[in-house]
């Protein structure tokens, strides 16, 4: 039998014929045999010839307390077959018909399609076979990778292009359905659009402002059916709202909804009925078609016992209630704050929803939406404004598949009814857009930034050695001569040096003298100073760590013990390591191995270790805040450096290799310093040491215009520097460390100065991460130079 010879209407066999019905026609027996394929859709080629001769109990749920003959519906009049059918009383697909690769290559739990059997007088019995719509859209993308989620976050299906992407090779699409999307997808997509009550509840407490008020009462009773004009009533036709009459009321807000954040606020009162639902952005004119077209809609429905969003008349999320709604008085407010949507009752978060793709209707209108027979009263409306939250740059609605590659894909939410509704239940579809190659090109432009930055930093950091290494150890003291015998002699061999002696005696200079005299002057010498960070990145900055050894961690990065390789490691101000890197750099002392944080395997490094404080070592043993074991072992040998005031012979010395140092920098020709202003020199205590001798001379040669320093030159009282006080001991109001938030353009500025304007350096002693000094910069406008 062809198409032609189907005993229906005529309006139905050309819905058949154009395509529009996604479906099968079958020439059946009483018992359910398939004789013929009558008519197959055609779009998608799918061949469903393995039906013949077969029954269809075996690929739909046909309950066999009674005879199949007896579930026919029976059809007298054939021409009169309506355009569609009631399916309410179909069966339920096996899904073995379908198949995960026969037909739509979607793989899900939920039925494919339904059976209904007809028995149309004088012509015979036939089956008539419709497709699910949602299979029916998904197909349309099946080269899309598509996942279905339940309110739960349960995966209840999922195409043949996400299966692919799954590294499961060993495994069936069976063993991910019904597992939550956190097994294969990181994050979970829905739980990134469920954003939890406490994120919302500081928007809805913050500081709003008053923008509209309107005092009711406007009485909406089924006794008055106009109270007022405009008040507008509507035949709603769709599967969300019954098929009856529902009436909206315009609310007159003078309000741009696009251009600021707004919180709206309405005190309704409940005679009896339902509390009204809410649109948002609707437009004025719509006929017979669901109300909030191009808007939002927000409200309870009772008979599901869910809170639903709405957007353009697809539904977009739903939160399980147990909410009753007896008569009385109630305040319902909708909120929207960036990207972010909520529904407050009485003051209590209902349901919230972050939409990315927001957009609303400038020129909309705003409605209470609500049933002909609810009896209520509209006491007031508030409408509160806030300036517009921009969304973040960084997309958010990203995720990566658990398949051991590195990806990342785009989700983008089907809130088509077609998707979200699959056998009369709310349903999550989303999308997915293969991003993993955009994303490695930033990375790969990123990498080649930050190598750049790094390769700066190392010239920089050539420089400063450069610098170092023309300091000289001066001095004729025999306290000093005596010290850099004994260093050049402790150089030889690779035993561990402590240095001690007050701030700006020239620690550094001492530890890099050792470093050159010694057989590991080919390789670094580098530096760390443990007083600028906190312990755990103090741990990270000298034994490295593994890729996913913490938050953050996303690859390997080496330590300076292992940097220092071959050379020497100096740690500056040792007295303030944490008993944790305490243990660790006394296990290295030990057995000259370093593990890195998240690492199972010892590294050997050949590394000299030269130690220095400020403060005596041995105090801190006796006060227990130093290990005792260590504090021996660092101090192989002790070297004691003498403060300025001990050794003033020197000063003169070191007073001309400052004149000459500085004559170069500032391009002056200054001959000689007058026996006045050594004098002056030699006359003062210097507590800030060979530090503070150094800034007296730069200043003096700075200022100085003759070709001899005077005495008038000698600006001593004026070296109560902030350079001085920031590298020793910063008040908490000049320099807050840590405080990101804190931070200022001068304090930023003066850290690049201090550390050569090497952005690792001044990163470090601000405490804060290097991203977070980055931002800083840009933030203020600075460029390094």
């Amino acid at each position: 039998m062809i198409l032609e010879q189907i005993p229906i209407s005529t309006t139905f066999k050309q819905y058949l014929t154009e395509s529009r019905f996604m479906g099968i026609v079958l020439s059946i027996d009483e018992y359910g045999n398939v004789n013929d394929i009558l008519f197959q859709e055609n779009q998608y080629n799918f061949n469903f010839n393995r039906l013949i001769n077969r029954n269809l109990t075996e690929f739909y749920h046909i309950p066999e307390d009674r005879p199949l003959s007896e579930r026919f519906t029976y059809i007298t009049h054939p021409e009169e077959m309506p355009i569609s059918f009631n399916l309410t009383f179909a069966f339920r697909s096996k899904n073995i018909l379908e198949g995960f690769d026969l037909a739509f290559e979607f793989f899900s739990g939920l039925h494919f399609s339904k059976l209904l059997l007809l028995h149309i007088e004088n012509y015979g019995r036939f089956g008539l076979i419709v497709y699910n719509s949602f299979f029916i859209r998904a197909s349309v993308f099946k080269h899309q990778p598509i996942i279905l989620l339940d309110s739960e976050g349960v995966l209840q299906g999922f195409n043949k292009s996400f299966f692919q992407l799954l590294s499961a090779k060993t495994k069936t699409p069976s063993d991910f359905l019904g597992k939550t999307a956190e097994t294969v997808l990181s994050p979970n997509p829905l739980r990134t659009f469920q954003i939890a009550r406490e994120v919302y509840l500081p928007c809805y407490h913050s500081a709003w402002t008053e923008f509209h008020s309107e005092q009711g009462p406007l009485r909406m009773d089924k006794e008055t059916r106009h109270p007022l004009e405009d008040e507008q009533f509507l035949i709603i036709r769709s599967d969300t709202f019954p098929k009856t009459t529902y009436k909206r009321l315009p609310l007159h807000t003078p309000f741009n909804f696009r251009r600021s954040d707004f919180r709206l606020k309405l005190q309704i009162e409940i005679r009896s009925g339902e509390l009204p639902k809410i649109i948002l952005c609707g437009e004025k004119d719509i006929g017979s078609f669901f109300p909030d077209l191009n808007g939002y809609l927000f409200g309870h429905d009772s008979s599901s016992g869910h809170y639903t969003i709405k957007r353009h008349g697809e539904q977009i999320h739903q939160r399980k209630s147990g909410d009753i709604f007896s008569p009385g008085e109630y305040t319902i407010e909708i909120l929207r704050r960036g990207t972010l949507l909520a529904l407050f009752i009485n003051g209590d978060f209902k349901i919230g929803f972050m939409d990315f793709e927001i957009n609303t209707n400038e020129n909309g209108c705003q409605y209470l939406f609500y049933h002909f027979n609810d009896d209520f009263a509209l006491r007031n409306i508030t409408l509160y404004s806030q300036p517009l939250e921009i969304a973040p740059a960084s997309p958010t609605n990203e995720c990566h598949i658990l398949n051991d590659t590195d990806n990342l894909f785009r989700f983008h939410s089907l809130v088509e009814h077609g998707f979200s509704r699959v056998q009369d239940h709310f349903y999550y579809a989303f999308m997915l857009y293969d991003v993993t190659h955009f994303n490695r090109s930033i990375q790969t432009l990123e990498a080649q930034k930050e190598k750049t930055v790094h390769e700066l930093d190392k010239y920089k950091n050539i420089i400063a050695r450069l610098s170092l290494e023309q300091k000289q150890m001066i001095g004729i003291n025999p306290d000093m001569v005596r010290l850099q015998e004994k260093a050049r002699i402790a150089a030889q061999s690779p035993v561990s040096i402590l240095i001690e002696g007050d701030t700006g005696t020239g620690k550094e200079i001492l530890a890099y003298f050792i470093h050159q005299n010694s057989p590991y002057n080919t390789g670094q010498f580098i530096k760390v100073d443990c007083s600028l960070l906190p312990g755990t990145l103090l741990e990270s900055e000298l034994f490295g760590f593994e890729k996913g050894a913490f938050t953050g961690a996303i690859k390997q990065r080496l330590g300076k013990f292992e940097e220092a390789d071959g050379g020497t490691l100096f740690l500056d101000e040792i007295g303030n390591l944490t008993q944790e890197v305490q243990i660790k750099l006394l296990q290295f002392l030990q057995d000259l191995t370093i593990e890195r944080i998240g690492g199972n395997k010892r590294i050997k490094v050949n590394t000299r270790i030269i130690t220095a404080t400020n403060s005596s070592l041995r105090t801190l043993v006796e006060e227990k805040k130093f290990r005792s074991d260590l504090y021996y072992r660092l101090n192989t040998v002790y070297l004691k450096l003498p403060p300025l005031a001990a050794r003033k012979e020197d000063i003169p010395h070191l007073a001309i290799y400052f004149l000459k140092e500085y004559n170069y920098t500032f391009n002056r020709n200054i001959e000689a310093i007058s026996p006045d202003a050594f004098q002056k020199l030699l006359a003062y205590h210097w507590p800030g040491n060979i530090r503070e001798l150094e800034n007296v001379i730069q200043r003096a040669v700075l200022y100085c215009i003759d070709k001899q320093i005077d005495k008038k030159h000698i600006d001593i009282a004026a070296d109560l520097s902030p350079v001085k006080h920031a590298e020793t001991n910063p008040p908490e109001e000049s320099i807050p460390y840590g405080n990101s938030r804190a931070f200022r353009k001068e304090h930023v500025l003066f850290l690049l100065h201090k550390n050569n304007n090497i952005v690792d350096w001044a990163a470090k002693e601000s405490r804060m991460s290097r991203a977070t000094f980055y931002r800083k910069m840009r933030e203020f406008k600075i460029i390094r130079k």
